[in-house]
């Protein structure tokens, strides 16, 4: 948190359990989830860039919790035009990895 409300939302139409990790540490945004969280969630969601804070979560970072994570890992990277660095060249070197993507935010 904070992140796009959309996800919770959709957590809550599928009566799924979740856990929101607040990812603001002194007025910055940072993952930070802890090896049981990681362990524990059947589905890590990440918006890259975050909405709303536009912040890039840095590629190393994506692959550290895709490595530790058990369950699948979906990056949404909707507005990857504003990504420095993408991580779509990943998708074939992680089973538990889907990209997300849209044309409704910026070619609609």
């Amino acid at each position: 948190i904070p992140t796009f409300f959309q996800y919770e939302a959709s957590a809550d139409r599928g009566n799924s359990s979740k856990l929101l990790v607040n990812c603001l540490h002194n007025g910055k945004y940072a993952i930070n989830y802890s090896d049981q969280e990681l362990k524990e969630a059947s589905l890590v969601w990440i918006c890259n860039p975050n909405n709303p804070t536009g912040t890039e979560i840095p590629k190393d970072k994506i692959i550290d919790i895709l490595q530790r994570a058990k369950g699948m890992v979906i990056v949404d990277e909707c507005n990857y035009e504003y990504l420095r660095e993408t991580i779509i060249n990943l998708i074939d070197k992680y089973s538990n990895l889907i990209i997300s993507r849209s044309f409704s935010k910026n070619f609609g």
